[in-house]
């Protein structure tokens, strides 16, 4: 019995140190912007498939996310941001604030992507800071 315990201990041990250490890979720069401060390329599912200066991309709920550039100057409404939908029934709006949704966190771009009835709607999307 004290070997079965000791045994299931052990384990639980390696799972929590497994999990703690977790961290997420860094996003590559993998495309050539040269008069882009920062940029990135979304999939509807939070996915990145090119950026340039990016430290995350997360997908918080239908329609919203929330991206964070390398460069700590480059927070909302300090910089214009220019965006793209990558389907043409979608639109994108990129608050200059803080929002709920990110945590209030003022480095952080929201992007929220609407459908043509203005609800909130999974969009694939360009952000781009020159």
């Amino acid at each position: 019995m004290f070997r079965k315990i000791l045994a299931t201990g052990s384990i639980a041990v390696a799972v929590v140190a497994l999990t703690a250490g977790t961290a997420t890979a860094a996003i590559p720069d993998n495309v050539d912007a040269p008069y882009a401060r920062a940029a990135v390329m979304v999939k509807a599912d939070g996915t990145v498939l090119k950026a340039k200066g990016v430290d995350s991309v997360v997908r918080k709920d239908v329609g919203r996310y929330c991206v964070t550039f390398t460069d700590s100057r480059l927070v909302p409404g300090e910089v214009i941001p220019t965006t793209a939908a990558l389907t043409w029934d979608r639109f994108i709006a990129v608050p200059t604030y803080a929002t709920a949704f990110c945590d209030n966190d003022r480095r952080v771009f929201a992007v929220g992507t609407s459908d043509n009835t203005k609800a909130w709607a999974d969009s694939g999307f360009t952000l781009v800071i020159n």
